[in-house]
């Protein structure tokens, strides 16, 4: 795994940890949104706009959080359609 952290995406490829960021950062610059969404509902929105990045052959390195537990939801979910 030591190998994996030195890799990094290149600047114009949104990662997943990026994605993850901006979707709860524009959740909670709406009062409105913020208030009708949970944490949970953000971090699920917030895998399935990352897993909008994996395409089919991609090895995708997830952590151990909840929402690496949506994103793994999300692609089971897709690849059973």
């Amino acid at each position: 795994m030591a190998a994996l952290s030195t890799l990094r995406a290149p600047p114009t490829l949104r990662t997943p940890s990026t994605v993850s960021r901006r979707a709860m950062a524009t959740a909670r610059a709406s009062p409105t949104t913020t208030a009708a969404l949970s944490q949970d509902e953000l971090k699920k929105q917030a895998a399935h706009q990352a897993v909008d990045y994996v395409k089919s052959g991609m090895r995708v390195g997830l952590g151990t959080g909840s929402t690496a537990a949506f994103a793994v939801a999300r692609i089971g979910e897709l690849m059973k359609r």
